[in-house]
């Protein structure tokens, strides 16, 4: 005897797919449906019975009607790219909780003001922590800049995470510090190489994790 659980899961499922099925025809998207191996007609014919109707349907269709397969390398694709998106957003987490601003997060990452506020309302940031900052002294400045240059290795996003887990300096006040220097040619003298901090990855943890900022 079968398993009336399995029957009614298989029932929805079929019920589900049929519901996929009406919204392609809705859409004209009848590429879609001949992929699934139907006739326009037979799919037609779905696209125009009542809810009821879709109903029975699937209950009258059985096991071995409908077959899926995944393609093994499109789903690994997809894998890589959903885990390249979670570490960016890691990322863009730390870089905020570390103080990164709006324009430092729109040049870098390309998020709009909407995207932004959602982000430090995630991390529970205070919404008074978003305005001018207080350029470091002299002695800070140079160790930003020397830890900088000594992580050349890394990208900007990750560079900017070094220095700050380095100074403690928040990321806009860095950023600042970068584009004036920049612009100038004017940069403090660095420190020598060993009395820097060895260059590594920056580790990222998972956003979960996070604590309220302590300002």
């Amino acid at each position: 005897m079968s398993n009336p659980q399995n029957s009614q899961t298989h029932s929805e499922y079929m019920l589900q797919t049929l519901f996929y099925i009406g919204r392609l025809i809705n859409e004209g998207d009848y590429s879609q449906v001949i992929s699934l191996g139907l006739t326009r007609e037979q799919a037609q014919r779905i696209g125009t019975m009542s809810l009821e109707g879709l109903h029975e349907l699937a209950l009258s269709m059985r096991t071995h009607m409908l077959k899926i397969a995944f393609d093994a390398k499109i789903l690994d694709t997809a894998f890589d790219i959903h885990q390249r998106r979670s570490q960016e957003r890691q990322e863009a987490l730390a870089m905020i909780k570390a103080g990164a601003s709006f324009p430092v997060m729109s040049q870098l990452y390309g998020i709009n003001k909407p995207e932004f506020v959602q982000l430090r309302r995630q991390l529970n940031l205070s919404a008074q922590d978003i305005g001018r900052y207080e350029l470091p002294d002299m002695a800070t400045q140079r160790l930003i800049w020397s830890t900088w240059l000594l992580n050349e290795v890394l990208d900007d996003k990750q560079r900017l995470l070094a220095v700050h887990q380095a100074t403690h300096v928040k990321i806009r006040a860095i950023w600042a510090l970068l584009n004036e220097w920049k612009s100038t040619g004017l940069t403090p003298e660095p420190i020598p190489l060993n009395e820097t901090t060895t260059p590594r990855k920056v580790e990222l943890k998972d956003s979960g994790n996070f604590q309220r900022q302590q300002h």
